[in-house]
């Protein structure tokens, strides 16, 4: 039993009652075909946040070289939210989230949804995407890391 504060009305602000939640595991059984699905996406989304995580350092590099060092954490994200130097991986991330919704909704995907996934993950890192696949181009060509996370991210979606 866990206990959980809980907000009382009745009694005025300062107060809470206390309610003990108990929880239980899931034990209805497990779908082979449901988990094997979530296994490549869990892979692919994995995946797609190393290549983000590549691309952030690479850009936040050049960015560092003409502007100097960013100032911690919170100056950096600011800066890849609001900033138009990082403006064109975007699109990477708005992906990474519209693939981690699909997948928190529990339930098997409609072969649609799979091959709506794919053509997002193929569009964007197409080398003729005009804004962030020929960014990504010129960071896979200068980085071997990037252009391997980039084939084997291809190969996967293929998977699904």
């Amino acid at each position: 039993m866990i206990p959980v504060a809980k907000f009382d009305p009745q009694r005025s602000h300062f107060w809470t009652t206390i309610e003990l939640v108990s929880i239980t595991r899931d034990t209805r059984p497990v779908d082979p075909v449901q988990q094997a699905q979530r296994s490549r996406l869990d892979a692919l989304s994995l995946e797609l946040r190393q290549l983000h995580s590549m691309l952030l350092d690479a850009v936040k590099a050049d960015y560092e070289k003409l502007n100097g060092a960013t100032k911690g954490p919170f100056h950096m994200f600011q800066l890849v939210t609001n900033d138009p130097f990082f403006q064109w991986l975007r699109p990477l991330s708005g992906m990474m989230a519209s693939i981690d919704e699909l997948t928190d909704e529990k339930r098997l995907l409609e072969r649609s949804e799979l091959e709506q996934i794919e053509n997002m993950v193929h569009t964007l890192l197409a080398v003729d995407e005009p804004n962030f696949g020929i960014n990504l181009d010129t960071r896979a060509d200068s980085s071997d890391t990037i252009a391997a996370k980039r084939a084997g991210i291809l190969e996967l979606v293929r998977t699904l």
